[in-house]
């Protein structure tokens, strides 16, 4: 039970003369009763109904009391008490049964509203998600109830079979609200004002007439969402804006399990995002009409960011570091949390970023130990998660090319991409090319670098100056070593397959870790 006296005072303020406080703690009421001639013992924790004419002297001396009074004698109450006590005075015209109804009613409402938050809070314990709670939340209030996000998502809905509004019946169906819904909804001064409030707000429209109960759904003081009560099965009552308030505060803890909404910042755009990312958007109508509801404007020249943030150590820096950095480094975009990445959609061409820039991103990316994959351009957004996939996969192989850098771009370690899903399981000299290993043998013996500088002269197209340059060798000692290799090998240079056979040797060997 959680009835106070002075909240019996707030249900009771229409009808109240008077009020009187005493001075001590405010404890909770446990029941009503009414008062009797015959009374010789009162209960702190009980509110007795009564007239003032059934006051007798032994009533004078009483304390730790609270009465509900009926003033039908023009009673001094200030004068006949002897102690401070809790009083409500109400005029002679208030029916003392009437009273008594109203206060069992709100006793009654309250041991109601304890039963509701419990099963609301059980929905939640038992981790059987968003639509269970919703389902839990409209059997209790007897109405619909939706769940949507700000990019007007529909994230959860109980039984559509109860909803009398077509056009929710579309939005849910839809899995969405429209754009022309979401221009409407916006200029109706209800939610305009409601937004203002943490209270739960009432909203009717012209072309959705049954009356609405919106809840904010707030994680760590970010607006995130709504929960929204129809009116379709039965009249809303005033006890139900206390239920759907605790509704959307339990829809909060539940979604707080989801990273996404935990540290979104950006709700609307990223939530977009998000959705391409999870391939959840069904059709290029859809992304068109998402893009235009939340006014996503994007160039045509994409590419996906992935920001290996695993590796990052947050122990010393201040709240939102790594939020602000992005927001600095990439004003006009949005990074979006996604399995335990940090990712941004950039829409400008690569090719026009300066070095100046690129070099501040490196000194960031170093400074904070996290790896950056790019993908490979492209125009439709509708690829986005393909292209998500190319920059993870561009991490995945940072340790494997050989220009050791905090950016890897996806062009350059597709050829691992490729070969790691032919070659994943095979052994070593299952694959190895012959030369390749005589090659490591005879440097295991003769502490030698042929191995090494083949696969150098190969990856710069047989050009002695820039491979001597790279080896930090003399130009002749780089002739000498190529020239022991043909001594040992007889390799044909002018044999393309055999060349590219051994030059895959020496990536898969990469891909493995062999020294």
């Amino acid at each position: 039970m959680s009835i106070t006296f002075n909240g019996l005072c707030g249900y009771f303020s229409k009808k109240i003369k008077n009020q009187y406080l005493n001075k001590k703690e405010e404890f909770f009421l446990l029941d009503v009763k009414m008062l009797t001639n015959n009374q010789t013992f009162f209960e702190k924790n009980i509110i007795y109904i009564g007239k003032t004419s059934m006051l007798q002297e032994k009533f004078k001396d009483i304390e730790d009391t609270n009465l509900v009074l009926i003033n039908d004698n023009n009673l001094s109450i200030n004068d006949f008490f002897l102690k401070d006590l809790n009083v409500i005075e109400l005029k002679d015209s208030e029916d003392i049964f009437e009273i008594y109804n109203l206060t069992r009613d709100f006793f009654i409402s309250d041991i109601e509203i304890e039963h509701y938050t419990a099963a609301l809070f059980k929905s939640y314990i038992v981790g059987k998600g968003l639509s269970n709670i919703v389902k839990v939340a409209s059997e209790i209030l007897n109405n619909p109830v939706i769940v949507m996000d700000l990019s007007y998502k529909i994230l959860a809905y109980s039984n559509i079979e109860d909803i009398t509004d077509d056009i929710w019946i579309d939005n849910i169906k839809n899995g969405y609200c429209s754009y022309d819904f979401i221009i409407e909804v916006k200029k109706i001064k209800s939610v305009q004002d409601g937004r203002k409030s943490d209270e739960p707000y009432e909203v009717i429209c012209k072309k959705s007439p049954i009356l609405k109960l919106v809840s904010k759904i707030k994680i760590n003081d970010k607006y995130v969402g709504n929960v929204i009560l129809l009116e379709c099965k039965r009249p809303i009552i005033k006890r139900d804006k206390e239920i759907l308030t605790l509704t959307s505060e339990i829809v909060a803890e539940e979604m707080k399990k989801n990273a996404f909404y935990r540290n979104t910042k950006n709700v609307v755009y990223e939530d977009f995002i998000y959705d391409l990312l999870e391939d959840n958007l069904s059709g290029r109508d859809i992304v068109n009409e998402r893009m235009k509801s939340a006014n996503i404007k994007l160039g045509k020249k994409l590419s996906v960011f992935v920001f290996d943030i695993s590796t990052y150590d947050s122990s010393d820096r201040c709240c939102g570091y790594l939020r602000d950095t992005f927001n600095s480094l990439f004003p006009s975009k949005s990074s979006v949390y996604y399995n335990d990445n940090i990712v941004i959609i950039n829409d400008n061409d690569i090719s026009n970023f300066s070095e100046e820039f690129i070099q501040r991103v490196k000194k960031f990316l170093i400074l904070n130990n996290i790896y950056l994959g790019v993908s490979r351009e492209f125009s439709d957004i509708m690829e986005c998660r393909k292209y998500y996939i190319q920059a993870v996969k561009a991490v995945k192989f940072k340790d494997v090319v050989s220009e050791k850098s905090p950016i890897i771009f996806y062009s350059h370690i597709q050829i691992y991409d490729i070969l790691s899903s032919v070659y994943g399981d095979i052994g070593y000299k299952d694959f190895c090319n012959p030369i390749l290993i005589k090659l490591k043998e005879y440097d295991k013996l003769n502490n030698a670098e042929l191995y090494k500088t083949l696969f150098v002269y190969l990856k710069n197209n047989q050009n002695i100056q820039k491979s001597s340059g790279e080896l930090f060798i003399h130009r002749n000692t780089m002739r000498a070593r190529l020239q022991k290799i043909n001594e040992l090998t007889n390799l044909d240079y002018s044999n393309v397959d055999n060349i590219c056979n051994i030059y895959i040797s020496y990536k898969i060997t990469d891909i493995k870790k062999i020294p």
